[in-house]
């Protein structure tokens, strides 16, 4: 999960990587955490997801576009829609080699469909008398303002909770 703490810092994209990857002993110095985590990812085909990507940097872009071009994995980056298009104003041409390259694709996530709110409510509530359609719909009218998939999880979870599995 990428985090303002970096404040597009590479160096400490690098060391967080590599402690995903497993490593104990991240090098100090930037140049040497690049090579190690591009020898890593050379070992094994790996698809590296980055939470939270608004708030990489143009520096932190330039140093994904480096670890796609040297290494075969895959690089997946997941931000919210207007917070990304922040970061395309600050860092346009980073964001577009990176989106608009021969091997991006760039996929939109829409909101919430019925069948997968129903999904959740009836794998999560096993004595589920309500009447479904009305529920799915409550929750559908809410959930785009509080976090979508997120709130009816937590929304389900809190009913769970509250009847106490009954």
């Amino acid at each position: 999960e990428a985090t303002d703490v970096w404040k597009d810092n590479p160096s400490a994209l690098l060391g967080e990587l590599l402690t995903a990857l497993g490593n104990k002993e991240i090098p100090a110095i930037g140049v040497e955490r690049l090579n190690k985590a591009v020898r890593a990812l050379n070992e094994t085909r790996i698809c590296l997801i980055i939470d939270e990507a608004h708030h990489l940097g143009q520096r932190c872009l330039n140093t994904i576009k480096t670890l796609v071009n040297q290494t075969p994995g895959e690089f997946v980056l997941l931000a919210m829609p207007t917070l990304w298009k922040r970061l395309e104003r600050e860092a346009y041409e980073e964001v577009r080699q990176l989106v608009g390259n021969r091997l991006a694709e760039r996929i939109k996530l829409a909101g919430l469909d019925p069948k997968d709110v129903e999904k959740i409510i009836t794998r999560r509530v096993s004595n589920n008398e309500a009447p479904m359609k009305h529920v799915v719909r409550l929750l559908m009218d809410r959930a785009p303002r509080y976090g979508n998939h997120a709130f009816v999880r937590d929304v389900i979870t809190r009913v769970v909770e509250m009847a106490d599995g009954t």
